[in-house]
């Protein structure tokens, strides 16, 4: 507690020059998001609540229709946690610019990182949910983000107390962007859903086990796909966007994630995939120099 208290003492001195850097960066590691023009709303603040924080599991049995499609996006949901976990540490990038406003910057945030890590792997599932429920209530969440979508442009809202926790919400509402391509339910049907897929219960689950899964697909796309990674830095994105397109029937989506974490890939396919988005990338280049 004391840490973080001397964090938000030094970043308040600094808060616009850090909210510029957290978009900064994030802008850097995914230039989809220059490419598509998205918008980026992003603010530290002492007073942060999560919309919807405290949806806890239905207690109504899930209907079969859902089975599927609640089991894949339970692991979309997964993995944009883990997109946001893997951005923990990337502010040592930054060392010349953190160090510049203050040199116990970067040494104070690993310190509320390893915290923070040591509760999620150690607590009680149900403690850490009352625990987040209690500080949303009080206006004390770590974070929060979300996104909208205005006349063909989307745009990320994000707040945090702390700078690294800023880069985490950004990323993960990109990742939420990214995961839009999950659904395979109408409207009305989808929202039902996350009624039983997006809750504080769940989140817990997702954060931990996401930093696994979400590694272990980035480094497939990385050992595999180099070549595509070389002409699009950020194709690992758009791969993902296409993945999430594969069925939840069959266990389709499903096989093919467990493939990858197994160690027992399907490669065809995912060779279909990466190829597929590869060359509608190279497309989308050669129309935009046509028009030019």
């Amino acid at each position: 507690m004391r840490n973080l208290h001397q964090v938000k003492q030094i970043e308040n001195q600094h808060k616009e020059e850090l909210e510029n850097l957290a978009i900064e960066l994030v802008k850097e590691q995914f230039p989809i998001i220059e490419k598509f023009g998205i918008e980026i709303d992003a603010k530290l603040s002492s007073n942060v609540t999560v919309n919807a924080p405290e949806r806890r599991k239905p207690k109504e049995t899930l209907p079969d229709e859902f089975k599927n499609p609640a089991y894949k996006r339970r692991i979309i949901n997964a993995i944009t946690q883990g997109s946001a976990v893997s951005t923990h540490g990337i502010f040592h990038m930054l060392k010349d610019r953190l160090d510049a406003i203050d040199p116990n910057l970067i040494s104070m945030y690993d310190e509320l990182g390893k915290s923070n890590d040591i509760i999620y792997h150690l607590a009680d599932k149900n403690q850490l949910a009352n625990m987040a429920i209690m500080s949303n209530r009080q206006g004390m969440a770590a974070g929060s983000s979300t996104y909208s979508y205005n006349n063909g442009v989307y745009r990320i809202i994000a707040r945090a107390q702390t700078f690294p926790v800023l880069v985490h919400e950004i990323t993960k509402a990109l990742f939420e962007i990214i995961s839009i391509e999950g659904f395979e339910l109408d409207k009305e049907k989808n929202t039902e859903l996350v009624k039983y897929t997006d809750t504080i219960d769940s989140e817990f689950d997702d954060i931990i086990n996401g930093r696994d899964i979400y590694s272990k697909i980035r480094d497939y796309v990385i050992d595999n796909f180099e070549q595509y990674l070389d002409r699009y830095p950020d194709f690992l994105l758009y791969f993902l966007q296409e993945l999430y397109k594969v069925p939840s029937e069959n266990n389709e989506f499903v096989n093919l994630i467990n493939g990858i974490l197994t160690g027992q890939p399907n490669r065809r396919k995912l060779k279909e995939i990466a190829d597929d988005v590869f060359y509608d990338l190279r497309n989308d280049d050669i129309d935009r120099a046509f028009e030019e």
